[in-house]
């Protein structure tokens, strides 16, 4: 087996890699993050600066708390990576169909071809039959037909494959385009839409309640206390209440609203259509469930207790822009918190 060349980076970049590299592991090691390869790379490229959106994600989360586990950095990293992963893979899927129906039309235009000469061929054996005058000539007219014929049948049915193969690869890439889209969509533990794409659904039903002179609410809310869950019993029970939170969210929604983790252990739900009493009465029937639900652990069936949500749910003012309608949802969260917890705040 031939050696490998040994590449080499310019002494500066490799010097200015190490250096971002290392500040990367320390900014994990600082906020107990895992230096895992997805933490890895959301740190380096947050002390590389060379994204201000994801900076701005990651000092939102710093706000919050020092510490940025897990759930916040996958989160994070599926909003930002996997982005450019759709990206990348919807101009490969673009690239494989502009192939495909390339090779396809070619195909077709050959057989269009065929076709227009099987049609002239015919035409001359139209004039041989006209003329035909023997036994002999009439069987020699019949054969040549029957070439052209089996060429024909022959070139159609290329056509029928090549056609065939065609729809076949489309309906692939289709489906693989939908494989794409959910994973940057879809947020990768609780299976319900993820940050990305709550701010899409909340854009759009912004302009359609305003366009309209519909009610549009829009809800925050966040576990209590959870950071108390991952400590004591560690991250795989604190992802089995998120995703049963999550289940008790979408299980009681309607096919309109939409349902989102907005980072860590706090979500948000959109209501069109809905006024801010209707979404306070939902949420508040939210809360209760979910406050009502004893957690056992599956290892000795012990339990855990009750775990309880705030909410700060919120009407859009009309003229208002996205932002001003979240921060306020926001403002309210807080006061719930601040009130004691568990409760619904709104500005009913």
């Amino acid at each position: 087996m031939p050696e490998q060349k040994e590449q080499a980076l310019p002494r500066n970049e490799f010097e200015n890699a190490a250096r971002l590299a290392a500040k990367a592991m320390d900014q994990a090691h600082r906020h107990q993050s895992p230096p895992r390869p997805h933490a890895y790379e959301v740190w380096y490229t947050y002390v590389a600066g060379d994204d201000p959106v994801l900076r701005a994600r990651v000092d939102s989360e710093l706000i919050k708390s020092d510490q940025v586990g897990v759930e916040i950095i996958e989160q994070i990293y599926e909003e930002h990576f996997l982005h450019k992963r759709l990206s990348d893979g919807m101009t490969r899927i673009g690239d494989e169909l502009d192939a495909g129906l390339r090779d396809t039309i070619s195909v077709v235009r050959d057989s269009l071809g065929a076709s227009q000469l099987f049609l002239g061929s015919l035409r001359q054996a139209q004039g041989k039959v006209a003329k035909v005058s023997r036994n002999h000539d009439a069987k020699q007219v019949v054969a040549d037909l029957l070439e052209l014929g089996q060429a024909h049948a022959a070139s159609t049915e290329l056509v029928n494959t090549e056609l065939t193969k065609a729809r076949s690869q489309v309906v692939e890439l289709q489906s693989e385009l939908r494989r794409l889209r959910n994973s940057a969509y879809l947020d990768h533990l609780t299976q319900i839409p993820n940050r990305r794409h709550m701010d899409e659904v909340l854009e759009r039903e912004i302009r359609l309640a305003s366009e309209n002179g519909l009610a549009l609410s829009f809800v925050l809310g966040d576990l209590d206390h959870f950071k108390e869950v991952n400590d004591s019993y560690g991250h795989a029970v604190g992802d089995a209440v998120l995703k049963h939170f999550a289940g008790l969210i979408r299980n009681n929604i309607k096919g309109q609203d939409t349902a989102a983790r907005y980072g860590g252990e706090e979500f948000a739900i959109i209501l069109p259509r809905t006024s801010v009493y209707g979404a306070g009465h939902l949420t508040d029937k939210i809360r209760e469930l979910f406050h009502g639900t004893d957690f056992i652990l599956s290892r000795d069936r012990s339990s855990i207790g009750r775990i309880s949500v705030s909410f700060g749910v919120t009407q859009l003012v009309p003229g208002e822009s996205m932002e001003d309608l979240v921060s306020r949802a926001d403002g309210l969260l807080y006061r719930a918190k601040k009130l004691g917890r568990n409760r619904v705040e709104s500005d009913m």
